[in-house]
């Protein structure tokens, strides 16, 4: 009888081993413990960090920005996307230009500084321009002129020489930056996108008229 009900508990025990494994819940099978973990990025074809997912700086793009000043006056902003090569890119705009180099961890000024570095986890945060920006929030979603977004990430940077001056920016995948927000005690400048795609050049479609005979 002891034997029997010896054997009946190993029995019972194993099976309660099998399911528990087949649940996940000491780490294997498909359940949660299998899960990837939180910071894991899946990349795309060609994508060389989820960076590019976010800030996908294609050559000839243009964006349009309805901006409003620290004294409240509304105005605009244009930057053009020119590809050097397949890591370096020139942005233009208010007769400035911005060069960023292109890698694996991200997206840097060519001066120093990240504007975003992967992984683009609520727990990372790198060295910017002008201080330490982390990423504040994730599958943040936006209402701007140029449309509903989802999907998107917030990042807040504040600055060394200026501690209470702090920029906050949303940037949409397959789209970029559609938001930034710089804000001191006593100022706020932001920026909201518009419009953006191919620059339109106002020759293209057009051709001469041909030569009578």
């Amino acid at each position: 009888m002891r034997r029997r009900y010896a054997a009946c508990v190993v029995r019972i025990r194993r099976l309660f081993v099998l399911v528990s494994s087949s649940l996940g819940i000491f780490g294997t099978g498909c359940g949660a413990g299998g899960a990837l973990p939180p910071d894991t990025v899946r990349l795309e074809h060609g994508e060389r960090s989820d960076v590019d997912r976010f800030l996908p700086l294609r050559d000839g793009v243009v964006y349009e920005y309805d901006t409003r000043s620290a004294f409240g006056r509304p105005g605009t902003m244009t930057i053009q996307i020119e590809n050097a090569d397949a890591t370096h890119v020139e942005m233009a705009f208010g007769g400035r230009q911005e060069s960023l180099v292109m890698s694996a961890k991200g997206a840097r000024f060519a001066d120093g500084g990240y504007l975003l570095k992967s992984p683009l986890s609520l727990d990372n945060s790198w060295d910017g321009r002008y201080g330490v920006v982390h990423v504040v929030e994730r599958d943040v979603e936006i209402t701007v002129p140029a449309g509903h977004f989802v999907g998107c990430i917030r990042t807040e940077e504040n600055n060394r020489s200026q501690t209470a001056m702090t920029t906050l920016s949303v940037y949409c995948p397959q789209v970029g930056l559609v938001l930034l927000d710089v804000k001191s005690k006593t100022t706020r400048e932001t920026a909201v996108l518009r419009r953006f795609g191919p620059r339109v050049d106002s020759l293209v479609g057009e051709s001469p008229a041909l030569a009578e005979d």
